[in-house]
């Protein structure tokens, strides 16, 4: 882990929902690069996804989005996890959004992963900015 990392953090804690493997592992390797990862959970299906991520709560929450989903499916993940943040990541994997409370959503334009590995982390370590 990099030194410039603020001492007191262990570990961002991430939950992969419904999310193709290959988008999981380029998220898990970008974040990688910068923080320690613990990944607690990958959620194949969205059945009992309220108490899976109530049980689990996350630091952070990747959401794969259907091809005619819009991205409100990670707003209600974000109510469900108030303190997490949320990425949707459409089917196509080029676009993305962050979800965290106020405010609530930030576009990030494309999904590049090393840019949302940045707000992620960005939003982990500063919260109150």
């Amino acid at each position: 882990m990099p030194s410039d990392l603020d001492p007191v953090v262990t570990s961002l804690r991430v939950a992969f929902v419904t999310m193709p493997k290959l988008y999981a592992d380029i998220m898990w390797a970008s974040l990688a690069r910068c923080a320690a990862i613990d990944v607690i959970g990958i959620i194949e299906d969205r059945e009992s996804l309220e108490a899976d991520l109530r049980h689990l709560a996350p630091d952070v929450i990747f959401l794969g989005l259907d091809r005619e989903e819009s991205d409100v499916v990670a707003r209600a993940a974000l109510w469900i996890c108030p303190k997490s943040q949320v990425i949707g990541l459409t089917a196509d994997g080029r676009h993305a959004t962050l979800h965290f409370l106020w405010p609530q959503c930030v576009s990030l334009e494309e999904a590049d992963p090393n840019l949302i590995a940045s707000a992620i982390l960005d939003r982990w370590l500063h919260p109150a900015d």
